[in-house]
């Protein structure tokens, strides 16, 4: 069983502690995860960045815009069940 709970480190100290005493508990497992978060929105942030100066150095606009590109993925749900005649 997965739970995700978000508060500050006394109320995970006072979690761990009752999880240990209940007996129906065979094994439990706390992990923090906002670290792991931030790192993952800092690359994402740092590629959002990065893709905006080469657009912007190839003379496109910062941001893609709509219909540009390969398409949405959404788009890819239409195309679902289409056979490709050759």
């Amino acid at each position: 069983m997965v739970e995700t709970i978000s508060g500050s480190g006394e109320l995970m100290k006072e979690i761990d502690r009752r999880l240990r005493v209940i007996d129906q508990v065979i094994r439990h497992l706390i992990v923090r995860v906002d670290e792991e978060l931030r790192v993952a929105q800092r690359t994402s942030e740092a590629r959002k960045t990065f893709s905006a100066r080469r657009r912007v150095a190839r003379g496109l606009p910062p941001e893609r815009q709509p219909g540009e590109g390969r398409g949405d993925a959404d788009s890819q749900d239409d195309m679902e069940g289409l056979e490709v005649q050759r």
